[in-house]
């Protein structure tokens, strides 16, 4: 569950479940299509947990990145290294 402060303009937990095994993760590759209305296209992506159900491994990816053509530097595609 996603923690929000009240000062968050938006605040996300999306959960996704593949049946596959995972095996070690090295990086994590992320992006989007930037297809949000006005000043809500981009994204700001702190970090990412993926669990692996069968193995209970925890795999941690600290971004700290706007992912936006009008933010930052204006990337929608981050890699993030474990």
């Amino acid at each position: 569950m996603a923690s929000c402060t009240k000062n968050s303009v938006y605040c996300c937990c999306s959960d996704f479940v593949c049946c596959r095994p995972l095996g070690a993760l090295n990086y994590l590759r992320i992006w989007h299509d930037n297809s949000g209305k006005g000043k809500f296209g981009g994204w700001y992506l702190n970090f990412v947990v993926v669990r692996d159900v069968q193995t209970k491994q925890r795999y941690h990816f600290v971004v700290n990145q706007w992912l936006a053509v009008e933010e930052d530097d204006g990337q929608v595609l981050y890699v993030a290294l474990h």
